[in-house]
């Protein structure tokens, strides 16, 4: 079955919805789960506890939690925000690895051999991800450090170019060291 019909059959998407969300993703590309959400037919924590079922994975709200900073710091910042995953808890030789794609087999690979520890996996939103990892990234004077990609775009004049690197960034087209690398060569 699949995920159109799964959230159908589930009462999450009426087939209008889904038919809608099929025509933007025809025209437009990208995930299905993406569009729903966009389209706000389904909320992120209704697609969580969805794909939580569906994959057999715990799913956890993280609005109000907090991280194990020491944890999250052995992890290099990239690896975070590439993957879009939080390093949540650490216990004896263990790691919660928290991320709102359950088939990120390559994240969970990178956090093992970084941490050298077994990985347990949970879902949650990527909004709420977004927002721990924000905040765990700001200088001591609660000032934002910019990512590598927003110190890519912050070099791009054009708000129309800046605005189709984001969007080819966000579906996973090309990453911010492929496009730095390309971009330097034209420059030079």
């Amino acid at each position: 079955m699949t995920l159109g019909k799964a959230l159908v059959a589930e009462g999450l998407l009426t087939e209008q919805q889904l038919e809608t969300a099929a025509q933007y993703q025809v025209s437009i590309g990208g995930k299905l789960r993406d569009i729903v959400l966009k389209l706000g037919f389904v909320s992120e924590s209704d697609l969580n506890r969805f794909f939580g079922r569906h994959e057999h994975m715990r799913t956890v709200e993280l609005t109000g939690r907090k991280v194990d900073e020491e944890l999250l710091s052995r992890i290099p910042r990239e690896v975070i925000e590439k993957h879009e995953v939080l390093p949540f808890k650490h216990s004896a030789n263990t790691v919660l690895l928290v991320m709102s794609e359950p088939a990120d087999y390559e994240a969970i690979e990178e956090i093992q051999f970084l941490t050298n520890s077994k990985i347990e996996t949970a879902l949650a939103p990527r909004s709420q991800i977004r927002e721990l990892i924000t905040r765990f990234y700001r200088d001591r004077d609660g000032h934002h450090v910019p990512s590598a990609e927003e110190l890519l775009l912050g070099r791009v004049a054009d708000p129309n170019v800046a605005a189709f690197i984001r969007a080819l960034l966000k579906k996973g087209v090309v990453t911010v060291e492929e496009w730095s690398r390309e971009s330097k060569g034209l420059s030079e």
